[in-house]
């Protein structure tokens, strides 16, 4: 097979029994359509290891939502790669270390109990749940402090405004995750966090895309330090 270039990341090969080097022979790629909420692209490789020159099949997929923090705290895009044969899942990865669960004193019980749902699932390694469910927490925050709308911001990060110069409101989660800036429960830079994790959690349920561990861990500290200032930190305010 010839190798038109090689595959941007070592992938699992089923013969070496470890992540290679592969090279690229075949290449096919999907795209959004226009009736598309989201901007997506997704690729498929039939691809030989560079070691032993073995053929599989490689699955890229990578939309507009999908963010992951550098070393610097910057959110860059990135891609999820699924390679086929996959490698098998091995005893270090069935140990990978568990995420402490917190039990938030002041916050309502069906908060505790979905956030608690998000880490036994995260745990487990279903992140794509874990995602869904940080959505539902952003969501059941909301509906808890009557939070049912907020102003929208367009590309700018500006306020739009209607004909009569007063603020656009949103009613969905978008607007709602800005009414809590509105109410000085959070502060702009939280909020854009949360955007981007609601834009996660759509993207798992509209693509059913797997995030990464890393995504998924940073995502669930977030939503734990602010559902802690939210409802915990009030208890040590001076009265």
């Amino acid at each position: 097979m010839e190798i038109i270039r090689n595959l941007s990341e070592r992938v699992y090969c089923q013969t070496c029994k470890r992540k290679t080097n592969h090279g690229i022979g075949y290449q096919h790629e999907e795209r959004d359509s226009p009736i598309d909420d989201i901007r997506w692209q997704e690729k498929y490789y039939i691809v030989k290891c560079l070691g032993c020159d073995t053929i599989c099949f490689v699955k890229e997929y990578g939309d507009e939502t999908m963010v992951e923090p550098d070393e610097w705290g910057e959110w860059n895009h990135v891609t999820h790669i699924t390679v086929y044969p996959e490698e098998p899942i091995t005893q270090t990865k069935r140990n990978q270390k568990e995420h402490e669960v917190f039990n938030f004193d002041q916050a309502p019980e069906f908060i505790n109990i979905l956030y608690k749902q998000v880490v036994f699932s995260f745990n487990n390694n279903s992140y794509l749940l874990s995602t869904v469910g940080l959505r539902m927490l952003i969501e059941g925050i909301c509906n808890d402090l009557g939070i049912k709308d907020g102003y929208i911001l367009n590309e700018q990060g500006e306020k739009i405004l209607d004909d009569k110069g007063n603020q656009k409101k949103g009613a969905n989660l978008k607007g709602r995750i800005n009414g809590l800036v509105e109410k000085e429960l959070i502060v702009q830079t939280q909020a854009n966090i949360l955007h981007q994790i609601r834009e996660l959690g759509n993207a798992s349920a509209h693509s059913l895309e797997s995030p990464s561990r890393k995504i998924v861990a940073s995502a669930l500290s977030i939503i734990e330090n602010i559902i802690y200032n939210i409802y915990d930190l009030k208890k040590f305010q001076l009265k």
